[in-house]
């Protein structure tokens, strides 16, 4: 009878990891088609669409601070020892690595025959060595990169494990000196994407701790309590609206609000909730999702150049729902290419698209 509830119990953490992992998805996607939108510069600028555009943004934050907390939370939970690390590390590598090599050499593609349509120069040596390390192709993909670098430190980061005072010690360290950097040194160029990993390495900490000193109390819910939903309702809404309505820089404070929305939205729900929900399309594909709207972005902003999709200057309410509207069915669009995707395309080859069963089978 144990065993069953262990295997409900882990049925149920995966289901929610799964639906947690493509909400978040859908609300980077959703941060990331506000840049196109202002690009065509429908409509007059206005109040109305600046609020619009600080709350798309703050769901795309958020979702960031998630998704490096749970990879940390997920890489060290059940790790006893160097001897588990091997395995955890291939596992890694395939479920991103791959999907990030197969998702650059896409982009790689539609750079160099962008480049022959407007005889351009192709891409150097140069760069493409250096947009499969340090600068993806298409710039959504650095956060995949920024969590295969994470795993690699994993050997350091395990050392923690024995010596819980010293973790606790470093993971203060490391949360203040990732604030201070984060909030008053912006590297330009090849190290924009080195700026943001920093500000992210606490949170991933953060989870790497959870995972390594009570991955099995947060795995239970043993800390699950009315209280604590309580808790994260207030912090979303009170983040929600001040990320919002209110022009924001980045400061340290900040920074925590975000660390504090992305920790409590993710422990307060109840995996039980998940007992009798179904696993299947689209929630599986968040891998593919983001990485096609992306790419459906950069086609989107040639024909913006082109000058084949034409400014309109509307009311604003008429406007907003222009905007609403573009969104859904860009994202549609994406849905229903990967959905062609898993009918057409053989399994394997597929889940190096949509990241295979990373997320769902971890636990």
């Amino acid at each position: 009878m144990a065993e069953i509830n262990e295997k409900k119990l882990n049925d149920n953490v995966s289901k929610k990891l799964t639906v947690y992992g493509f909400v978040m998805t859908i609300f980077i996607v959703l941060s990331h088609w506000t840049h196109f939108y202002r690009g065509m510069n429908l409509g007059t600028e206005s109040a109305v669409l600046d609020v619009l555009d600080n709350f798309y943004s703050m769901l795309g934050l958020l979702s960031l601070a998630s998704f490096f907390l749970l990879s940390g939370f997920l890489f060290y939970y059940g790790i006893e020892s160097y001897k588990d690390l091997g395995g955890k590390l291939v596992r890694r590598l395939i479920s991103l690595g791959i999907p990030f090599a197969v998702w650059n050499a896409v982009y790689l593609i539609y750079n160099i025959l962008y480049s022959l349509y407007k005889s351009e120069p192709l891409p150097s040596f140069k760069e493409i060595l250096l947009g499969f390390s340090i600068m993806p192709f298409d710039a959504p993909l650095w956060y995949l990169l920024a969590l295969l670098v994470l795993a690699a430190l994993s050997p350091i980061i395990l050392l923690l494990k024995k010596h819980r005072a010293i973790g606790i010690a470093v993971l203060a360290v490391v949360f203040v000196g990732c604030l201070i950097f984060t909030s008053r040194v912006s590297l330009g160029g090849y190290g924009f994407w080195i700026t943001r990993l920093v500000g992210y390495i606490p949170l991933y900490m953060l989870g790497a701790v959870l995972g390594m000193y009570c991955g099995g109390a947060v795995a239970h819910e043993k800390y699950h309590t009315g209280t604590l939903g309580i808790v994260a309702a207030v912090i979303f809404v009170a983040g929600v609206v001040y990320f919002t309505f209110f022009p924001q820089k980045i400061s340290p404070l900040n920074t925590v609000f975000y660390y504090a929305m992305a920790v409590t939205s993710w422990l307060a729900v109840p995996s039980g909730a998940f007992e009798r929900f179904r696993v299947r399309f689209p929630v599986t594909v968040s891998y593919f999702v983001y990485s096609m709207h992306a790419l459906l972005i950069l086609i989107l902003n040639w024909l913006v150049t082109r000058k084949l999709l034409v400014s309109v200057d509307l009311p604003i309410a008429v406007d907003i729902i222009i905007h609403l509207a573009l969104v859904g069915v860009l994202y549609l669009i994406c849905l229903g290419v990967a959905y062609l995707a898993k009918r057409i395309l053989p399994e394997r080859v597929y889940r190096i698209f949509a990241g295979g069963s990373a997320g769902r089978k971890l636990i």
